[in-house]
């Protein structure tokens, strides 16, 4: 009957594959990915794949009617001459200044070996490929200040804080009494500040009333870890020109310290000190970057960069130069590649390692960026814990750290 219709007026049936399903057609117009990615820079073929409708599946032939062609304007232009667009790429997700270089916990610096001397050799030849490198006087002299600093055994230090040894084996003592404890944390004012402003945290309802009901109130442990941290005071490390970099360092250890302690479940010991001066080679840096002539101030790139590069070997001479545990030394050394660390020593690293990554998300977080570190505190191995709760956790010390109280005025 359809046959006798078209018939009569004069139509003609065929079929054909002009209407071919979608994906078919498409298939058939796609252009190679070498090809696109030639003319473009961009695999076509990804975006178009995009746009397809995977449940299209291909049927039978379609029937159509077989019309005159209707005829299309010709092109007199040559084709080189028709201007081509390229297909819009999608946009990128942006993870804060590091994105597509490194995060702020991603630093090069290796340490080989827990001994003095390896470790100072390692450190001068690091430090004479880089004055190798320099072209600015003002950048050789303090590389060779700094070289002179790692050749000298006292790194131009004071020995560990007396305050900080005395406070920790009073602490060992079990017959210690808080008025004993009192004694030695009144003869330093950091100390005292911080011991206050511990106790008056707003999980307080009222402030404490002496120093001796601060003392007793923050309890042994917390008093243990703030005693250690006198040693990273601004008396022990002076940086003329560079003290808001140091005190970020310096803020950045107590918050790495208080996670790491959390993480490894220990109260006292060698993960917080290993967090606390995982950084502490930093200081040494801006130390030997400091001066007082405007004109033999050394570039903040460079002074960063050796930073960045030589504070885990330095941060291990400090530990050695104050005979702290090897295990501190370790954590110290090693928080950047646990697992060239010594073997029954590497659980210290890894934990100082994710306790840095907590700090620096939980700064950037505050900051109002992400550096992508809750991913990357999952991808950590040989670790069991929460990496949401830890970020929460520098979170809070952060928050004590910055919670300033007014001392009473007999303690001012």
């Amino acid at each position: 009957m359809l046959n006798w219709i078209l018939n009569f007026f004069g139509l003609k049936l065929e079929r054909t594959t002009a209407h071919r399903p979608a994906k078919q057609a498409i298939e058939t117009a796609r252009p190679t990915d070498d090809e696109s990615v030639a003319e473009f820079g961009t695999p076509v073929g990804e975006e178009w794949a995009d746009r397809t409708d995977p449940q299209v599946r291909p049927g039978p032939a379609a029937v159509s009617l077989v019309v005159p062609p209707i005829p299309t304007p010709v092109i007199t232009a040559p084709v080189e001459e028709i201007p081509r667009v390229a297909p819009p790429k999608p946009a990128a997700v942006v993870l804060g200044p590091w994105a597509g270089s490194v995060t702020p916990w991603d630093q090069d610096s290796v340490v080989l070996s827990l001994k003095g001397k390896e470790v100072r050799a390692g450190l001068k030849e690091e430090l004479s490929l880089i004055l190798g490198q320099t072209e600015r006087s003002a950048d050789k002299k303090f590389l060779i200040r700094l070289a002179k600093l790692v050749d000298s055994d006292q790194l131009d230090l004071p020995p560990f804080p007396d305050i900080a040894q005395e406070l920790d084996a009073l602490l060992k003592d079990r017959h210690a009494n808080v008025v004993q404890i009192a004694k030695i944390v009144e003869r330093d004012a950091g100390l005292v500040r911080r011991v206050w402003n511990k106790a008056s945290g707003a999980m307080y309802a009222t402030r404490p009333k002496s120093l001796h009901h601060a003392v007793a109130r923050i309890g042994l442990d917390s008093l243990w870890r703030i005693g250690m941290s006198v040693c990273m005071n601004e008396d022990t490390f002076r940086a003329r020109g560079y003290q808001d970099v140091a005190d970020a360092v310096r803020t950045h250890g107590v918050v790495t310290a208080e996670v790491a302690a959390w993480i490894g479940n220990e109260r006292r010991g060698p993960l917080y000190m290993s967090g606390l001066l995982h950084d502490v080679g930093k200081l040494i840096v801006y130390q030997a970057a400091s001066t007082r002539a405007l004109t033999s101030k050394p570039s903040q790139e460079v002074v960063h960069m050796v930073a960045d590069a030589c504070h885990a070997p330095l941060g291990v001479l400090v530990a050695k130069m104050w005979r702290l545990d090897d295990m501190v030394a370790t954590g110290v050394g090693y928080h950047h590649n646990p697992d060239m660390a010594p073997e029954r020593m590497q659980r210290v690293a890894r934990v100082v390692q994710a306790a840095n990554i907590a700090s620096h998300a939980a700064a950037e977080e505050r900051a109002g960026r992400d550096c992508g570190g809750i991913d990357a505190l999952r991808k950590l191995p040989g670790l069991i814990f929460n990496p949401a709760k830890a970020i929460a956790k520098a979170h809070d010390c952060y928050n004590q750290v910055g919670a300033e109280v007014e001392l009473p005025a007999e303690m001012g």
